[in-house]
């Protein structure tokens, strides 16, 4: 799922997109959504640290998966939390007013609560045998992920070349 996301950005966006983390974890999505607040997203090189545009699971073991594009408030911090901050935030202040459908937080100038509240073993058979070509990346709910990931990555690309 993670390389379909990922192909799709680099196809549609930009070649040089990369599969992201905030946290020193080996970068594959179902590693990170197995732990709390461990983002897997996409991000380009030249963009500022601690900014990508993610999946995240809000609990432990891929439950309350969000989307959406976490650059942390570095102003919203404590002193010791500050280098989780992202020197993009103030360019993407703007999102969740321009960008429908989404909220602001502290970690995330926008994100969303996916629908899908577990995306455990379960989710992924499901999504492998309602699939019209019995791959995951063919199942539409994937193929709407990998939309909004293009999209969210032209949004915060533009927003960041500004």
């Amino acid at each position: 799922m993670g390389d379909y996301v990922l192909c799709e950005v680099r196809e549609k966006v930009a070649s040089d997109f990369e599969a992201a983390s905030d946290v020193d974890i080996e970068i594959v999505l179902g590693a990170c959504l197995y732990e709390r607040f461990t983002p897997w997203g996409v991000r380009r090189p030249s963009w500022p640290e601690n900014c990508l545009v993610a999946l995240e699971s809000q609990k432990y073991f891929f439950w309350e998966v969000v989307f959406g594009v976490k650059s942390p408030d570095p102003k919203k911090m404590s002193a010791d939390e500050r280098h989780f901050g992202s020197p993009a935030r103030k360019k993407l202040e703007k999102l969740s007013s321009t960008v429908p459908g989404g909220r602001k937080t502290n970690y995330w100038p926008w994100m969303k609560t996916l629908p899908e509240s577990y995306w455990g073993q379960e989710f992924a058979a499901r999504l492998i045998m309602e699939s019209p070509t019995s791959q995951v990346d063919g199942h539409p709910e994937i193929q709407e992920l990998a939309r909004q990931f293009v999209e969210m990555a032209a949004v915060v690309d533009g927003l960041l070349e500004e």
